[in-house]
């Protein structure tokens, strides 16, 4: 301890400290540059980029000295080493955010998964200081690699990590695994007979499958990619028809009865109910909403799920319907683009910003997650929303007329002319000076540095059907 603070403070002032620390601040905020909105939303935005980059947790030392997993000091020599990687949250918008905004934290950040691997033999399920947790469901390492590698953050053991990747999709493992890996082999899905929670476990086994596959064609391997993309759509056999949701069922086949599909939380899911956890296929829009029988089918549903939804600041009671405070659900705004209506992704992602989020004590609306709920919002004012564990992202309603990303090969621009109050909706858009119809952009469009054009009206329009 007294050579870390030698070295790393030696004989500066405590002023002097404070100063190089806000400047590293002022640095690592300095990614992205506003203009416009309220001083309220600048406010919101600028907390919530500094939130996203509090995590994860620096563990070396002076010289790259830490504690693996093993118990054992290693070095790690030219990189930084983290833990505290709150998996289940983060995959979903930090770990994404990091990989657009701060690469080479979240290169590192893969770089200590595959040396917890290494080191302990599995890859991290919610990595806590020196050691696993078998904290949530899912092994979401899947997708945080996928996403990373698929993004050019390569530099790391990729082959040990794939291997790993497939081992905990295919087998139990001693260090946090997948519960109910062998039944869900079996049958395609985890029965709730066996496996607690088997519905929600379903689904993010599937979501994590089809991370995998996402990988594996990456690395050529044909057979496999195939064969996880395959299983990415296991959330088929939880789906009921008739109800049109998802929800548990026997290993026999049969459903579990109730469905409670608003609270209290159905013990068929894990920390929600059965209208959270009924758009839980970010990975599969498209045959999510061919489960519904029609785009006009889903987007009813879906509709009725956001206007149903209450904020409740007299209560600690989650919200039975859209409940941003936690995790399951907080893509749902974004589907509505891939079922003809970006107009309504367009005004629920404004509704979310201007009601879940504010600058005082209650400014976020639930637990943040390591970042997760900031990073969301970073994301959405900006415009944009990652499909996590692949290069796609959606197009929302950006919040500022301009902002402008400092990214790693080159800036990119988002321009939304007419962004003001009640402007939610886009009439046309354009990507370097070309016409743009699709309510989508791939990671490669970002980095390369470019503009993307957005002219903002207050009705809407025909645009990214």
């Amino acid at each position: 301890a007294r050579e870390n603070l030698r070295a790393q403070v030696g004989g500066r002032s405590f002023d002097a400290v404070r100063v190089a620390a806000a400047d590293a601040w002022r640095a690592a905020l300095g990614v992205v540059e506003i203009e416009g909105g309220s001083e309220e939303q600048r406010t919101i935005f600028r907390t919530a980029l500094y939130h996203a980059q509090i995590a994860p947790t620096e563990l070396s030392e002076e010289g790259g000295r830490y504690l693996g997993f093993d118990r054992q000091v290693h070095v790690a020599e030219g990189w930084h080493y983290y833990s505290d990687l709150s998996l289940w949250d983060t995959f979903r918008t930090q770990a994404p955010l990091l990989a657009l905004l701060a690469p080479a934290c979240e290169q590192d950040v893969v770089r200590s998964m595959v040396a917890m691997l290494e080191q302990g033999g599995d890859l991290p399920k919610w990595a806590h200081m020196i050691g696993y947790t078998g904290g949530m469901i899912g092994t979401h390492s899947d997708v945080v690699i996928a996403d990373a590698y698929l993004k050019g953050l390569t530099d790391f053991d990729v082959e040990a990590a794939y291997a790993a990747m497939r081992r905990h999709a295919l087998e139990p493992r001693p260090h946090g695994g997948r519960s109910g890996i062998e039944d869900y082999v079996e049958l395609g899905y985890c029965p709730e007979d066996r496996v607690d929670e088997g519905a929600s476990k379903t689904l993010e086994f599937a979501l994590d499958d089809w991370a995998i596959g996402n990988l594996a064609a990456a690395l050529g391997y044909a057979d496999d990619a195939e064969i996880f993309a395959a299983r990415g759509r296991n959330y088929e056999h939880v789906w009921d028809p008739e109800r049109r949701f998802f929800r548990g069922r026997y290993s026999d086949g049969s459903w579990v009865e109730p469905l409670l599909p608003t609270w209290p939380f159905d013990p068929q899911f894990v920390e929600g109910d059965g209208w959270q956890w009924r758009w839980m296929v970010p990975h599969d829009s498209a045959g999510l909403v061919r489960l519904f029988g029609s785009e006009e089918r889903f987007v009813r549903r879906l509709g009725a799920f956001f206007r149903r939804s209450t904020r409740r600041p007299d209560t600690l009671l989650p919200d039975a319907y859209y409940w941003h405070g936690n995790e399951p659900d907080i893509h749902a705004v974004y589907l509505f683009n891939d079922a003809g209506r970006p107009d309504l992704t367009q005004k629920w992602a404004r509704w979310v910003m201007r009601t879940k989020y504010g600058t005082g004590a209650g400014g976020l609306d639930g637990n943040d997650d390591y970042g997760t709920l900031s990073a969301w919002y970073v994301f959405s004012a900006l415009g944009i929303y990652p499909v996590a564990g692949s290069t796609d992202y959606w197009i929302g309603s950006p919040l500022f007329p301009r902002a402008l990303l400092h990214l790693r090969e080159g800036d990119f621009e988002v321009v939304a002319h007419d962004a003001g109050p009640g402007n939610y909706y886009i009439q046309a858009a354009e990507l370097n000076g070309e016409e743009w119809t699709r309510p989508h952009l791939e990671h490669a469009d970002l980095v390369s540095g470019g503009r993307l054009e957005l002219w903002m009206g207050p009705r809407p329009s025909g645009w990214g059907r």
